[in-house]
């Protein structure tokens, strides 16, 4: 998938634009992505979390408020995300991308 990142001016135009090739390439699962956050020790943590939307103002994902994460995201609002998508036959990454 080729990009041009420096001339985007909508990035959640963009975002859209790969998630539906993800969608076509991976249906099950292609908002699976890996969300990294840090406790109030200052330890990084990360999971694989699913993107349940997201639109101008960030991404909504499905979480426990009860569990480990939740409780690092309201100690420490601040995360990272991933996206990757493999090819099933060859394992070969079709793209990656930090948010």
């Amino acid at each position: 998938m080729p990009d041009s990142l420096q001339h985007v001016t909508d990035p959640f135009a963009k975002f859209q634009e790969w998630m539906a090739e993800a969608w076509t390439h991976e249906p099950e699962d292609a908002n699976a992505m890996t969300l990294a956050t840090t406790g109030v020790d200052g330890m990084p943590s990360a999971r694989i979390v699913l993107l349940k939307g997201f639109n101008e103002k960030g991404f909504a994902f499905y979480t426990n408020y009860n569990s480990a994460k939740g409780q690092q995201l309201l100690a420490w609002p601040r995360r990272g995300s991933t996206w990757a998508l493999f090819d099933k036959e060859s394992g070969k990454a079709l793209f990656s991308r930090r948010c």
